[in-house]
């Protein structure tokens, strides 16, 4: 299972993140926005990346906001954290 913490540093200064990690962010707000269910999204990487992933830690990287803070930390656009928000929460309308 990956750990979301090792995808993002924060200080009091700026986030600072691991850059071969924050592809992986990145794929999984794509993923996300895209309409992909957690589960799905966690199949997709662990596919993608050869380890394995979990729905809950997709859910994690996605709900964090410290990926859309100002740059030069940013890992994600904030339109693209708020566009995977906005996917979230129509799918639990759907469910519901």
């Amino acid at each position: 299972m990956i750990n979301v913490l090792e995808h993002v540093r924060v200080d009091q200064v700026a986030v600072k993140h691991l850059p071969h990690a924050a592809a992986e962010v990145r794929r999984c707000f794509d993923l996300v926005r895209g309409g992909a269910s957690m589960r799905k999204a966690a199949a997709i990487m662990t596919a993608e990346t050869g380890r394995p992933w979990t729905f809950t830690s997709v859910g994690s990287i996605v709900k964090r906001d410290t990926y859309k803070l100002a740059a030069p930390g940013r890992i994600v656009d904030p339109r693209v954290w708020n566009d995977a928000q906005a996917a979230m929460a129509s799918r639990r309308k759907r469910a519901a």
